[in-house]
């Protein structure tokens, strides 16, 4: 009878874990795939064609956790990377979400939770100061020396980002014309200056097209109402008619005003996309009153793309 009892319990305990494991197989995966699907409908907030993701192993960094870290895909090209982070502090927390282009520079952020009883407004725009900024554990700090303890939260959470993305294995470099000219090679590159303008000459044969890139950097006044000059870059890629191909405003290059300025200053510098180099107006024609416009930027970007047509036609 004893041993009856005991092999009756045996069997129920194997039925039961039979059970349990059999429901862990059939549910957890449809546990999982729900996870994954709406951790993809956050991605495609960030990166509208994203149509898959892998994850990334998480972390802690400081007091900076890490709580999604994803390489990004488009059918089987890579379309980027997107983490999401929080970090406490004295005050409640922050939480981020950015999206990283395959340059490695951040193309959009938002913030998910703000939860700081000061400085919310400064904290808010020093977010988008840091859109288009190369993502790596040395970033460039957008407020330095601010007091505000959400700022420095904020801050310190980029270069954790930085930290952590720099572990991660990346997808394969593309070249920075490629989009231009298709896989190409560099036949000759010459240097000048001209009009005040440190000029390089790239000599482009691509698989697709062949033309020429026109780098050209200048200082100018950034800022109305002060006499102080910046550097920014211009890069005008040509096809071997002298039309546009495109405008590069490389942001490690840019030293005036970065987020919503530099935003609208690149918009401004692709608008001569698809235009003959030669058909560049010869003077700036939008408003300089015009509040909130990055106009002194836009005038300097006009004038090197004025020098480009130059250069280009010797």
């Amino acid at each position: 009878m004893k041993l009856k009892s005991i092999l009756a319990l045996a069997i129920t305990f194997l039925v039961s874990l039979s059970l349990l494991i059999g429901s862990y197989a059939i549910f957890n995966p449809i546990k999982l795939a729900k996870e994954k699907e709406k951790a993809l409908a956050e991605i495609k907030i960030m990166m509208s064609d994203a149509t898959d993701f892998t994850s990334n192993p998480l972390e802690t960094i400081d007091v900076v956790e890490i709580l999604l870290s994803a390489k990004v895909y488009k059918g089987s090209e890579g379309l980027g990377y997107v983490y999401e982070a929080n970090a406490k502090n004295g005050f409640g927390n922050i939480k981020i979400m950015i999206a990283v282009g395959l340059d490695e520079k951040i193309s959009d952020l938002k913030i998910i939770e703000l939860n700081q009883t000061m400085y919310q407004d400064k904290t808010t725009k020093l977010l988008q100061d840091y859109k288009y900024q190369k993502l790596s554990p040395t970033i460039t700090d957008q407020a330095t020396g601010a007091t505000s303890v959400s700022m420095n939260t904020l801050m310190d959470m980029f270069r954790a980002l930085g930290s952590h993305h720099a572990k991660v294995e990346k997808f394969p470099f593309v070249m920075p014309y490629e989009a231009f000219y298709g896989e190409y090679t560099i036949a000759s590159t010459t240097t000048s200056n001209v009009s005040g303008a440190a000029v390089k000459v790239e000599v482009i044969n691509g698989t697709t097209k062949s033309g020429k890139v026109i780098s050209l950097t200048k200082a100018g006044v950034y800022q109305t109402g002060s006499l102080t000059e910046k550097e920014i870059m211009v890069q005008v890629a040509l096809d071997e008619s002298g039309k546009i191909l495109g405008v590069l405003l490389p942001n490690e290059s840019y030293k005036h005003s970065l987020g919503n300025f530099y935003a609208k200053a690149l918009v401004y510098a692709q608008s001569f996309k698809d235009m003959m180099i030669n058909e560049v107006p010869d003077a700036y024609t939008g408003s300089t009153n015009d509040e909130g416009e990055p106009n002194n930027s836009k005038m300097l970007i006009h004038e090197l793309m004025l020098i480009a047509g130059e250069v280009f036609l010797g």
